[in-house]
């Protein structure tokens, strides 16, 4: 073989057993767990951790891989079809274990909290809005109008929080109107009224907010109010 062929076979095999699983563990973990891990800072150190973690636990198969067949494949010669299975579970295995990691974060927060720290959240902005509760969300705009609506990730009501750069925005699916003198919402039969649809808000029009899930919600009462 061209020794300048071989020389780059070598290298883009070095790269793809240091790099690519890794980065598929750290794409599936984010499927879950983290929206804005692509801007965060130690998203390199994730990836460099999953990368050791995945080179440590398949280094048994890339040794069995490179006695075996290195010279085959750097050739262009045949092999057994299992041992295309080598790479391709270097990007499988890896994604589904970041995936699950990711799952349980994203469901159990407590329980993961060893392993991911106590803030993990670069922002408060980002800790509000990164779990699945559904509540309702009470704003105080700089012009010092009361505006929100419900928060939910499920069906039929399913808002967002915008988590990249530094002009953020918030979309309520589903807006309520509120009481512009005592900051309450209106209720019709103890159910807080609704508009026929939803609201954008820039987090620099927002002067404060206030989260009331929907449990306590609704057993504060009609009267109550958030």
């Amino acid at each position: 073989m061209i020794p300048e062929l071989e020389a780059v076979t070598r290298t883009a095999a070095l790269a793809f057993v240091a790099l690519v699983p890794g980065a598929s563990a750290t794409a599936g973990f984010e499927w879950h767990a983290v929206r804005y891990g692509q801007r965060r800072k130690d998203w390199v150190l994730r990836l460099l951790l999953f990368s050791g973690v995945w080179l440590a636990a398949g280094f048994w198969a890339l040794h069995w891989l490179a006695m075996n067949y290195w010279h085959d494949v750097v050739a262009l010669r045949p092999v057994p079809w299992h041992v295309n299975l080598v790479p391709a579970g270097f990007v499988a295995v890896p994604y589904a274990f970041g995936w699950g990691i990711g799952w349980l974060t994203a469901h159990l927060p407590g329980r993961m909290r060893w392993l991911l720290g106590g803030n993990r959240t670069p922002t408060a902005w980002d800790h509000l809005f990164e779990t699945q509760a559904v509540g309702l969300l009470r704003c105080r705009l700089r012009s010092s109008r009361w505006v929100g609506g419900f928060y939910a990730q499920d069906q039929p009501v399913t808002s967002f929080a915008g988590t990249d750069g530094d002009e953020r925005d918030l979309y309520l699916a589903r807006a309520v109107l509120f009481d512009q003198q005592t900051a309450a919402p209106l209720l019709r039969d103890g159910v807080p009224v609704q508009t026929k649809g939803g609201i954008l808000l820039q987090r620099r029009d927002v002067e404060s907010l206030a989260f009331i899930p929907l449990g306590q919600l609704m057993s504060a009462g009609a009267d109550d109010g958030p």
